[in-house]
């Protein structure tokens, strides 16, 4: 939201924690409570970093953001991929599993059903490659190594499943995929 607004956008955001839209505000930015604040306005563009896979009634929840969303806004999530290669090397001990604050894991597959049932175009995709990097190292400490070798380890793993990635489908550890209406 900070970057957005130092790009002269007019930006308002929802965070239902009240440390972070306390930290929020004190920098300056419009941050509600909850959805219901936001009746009433439409926005050109609504992100979702890594909030998709937290949502309680995702349907419910779903439609209430596209409600938001004017027809000819953009719509960005970025969600964990349970197909990436770190989900695959780690396992159970995959940090993007991160249950249970994570309700939903997606794929491309399931991401693309998610799409269809709320008439969702994808306008594109991209990587979030640094995603790999940071999600192997917590992983590494879940598996029990710590300091330099948990650093290392995560970043040769990170690079691993990034290249991998690339091969396979962009099956990233986390993928961005800007939406549009039907």
């Amino acid at each position: 939201m900070q970057a957005a607004k130092k790009k002269s956008w007019q930006v308002e955001g929802m965070e239902p924690g009240k440390t972070a839209r306390k930290l929020a505000k004190k920098k300056g930015l419009t941050v509600h409570k909850s959805m219901d604040d936001l009746e009433n306005k439409s926005f050109d563009c609504i992100t979702l970093f890594h909030v998709l896979e937290h949502i309680h009634d995702l349907r419910k929840s779903s439609k209430a953001i596209l409600k938001l969303l004017k027809q000819d806004g953009y719509l960005i999530i970025g969600v964990p991929n349970r197909d990436s290669w770190d989900a695959r090397y780690y396992e159970s001990n995959w940090a993007a599993w991160d249950v249970p604050r994570h309700l939903y894991h997606f794929n491309q597959g399931s991401f693309q059903r998610f799409l269809d049932e709320f008439k969702l175009e994808l306008v594109e995709k991209k990587p979030m490659i640094f995603d790999s990097y940071y999600v192997s190292m917590l992983s590494e400490k879940i598996k029990g190594t710590s300091g330099i070798p948990a650093l290392f380890n995560g970043m040769i793993n990170g690079f691993k499943s990034n290249q991998w990635a690339k091969k396979n489908g962009g099956n990233y550890s986390s993928i961005l995929f800007i939406l549009k209406k039907k």
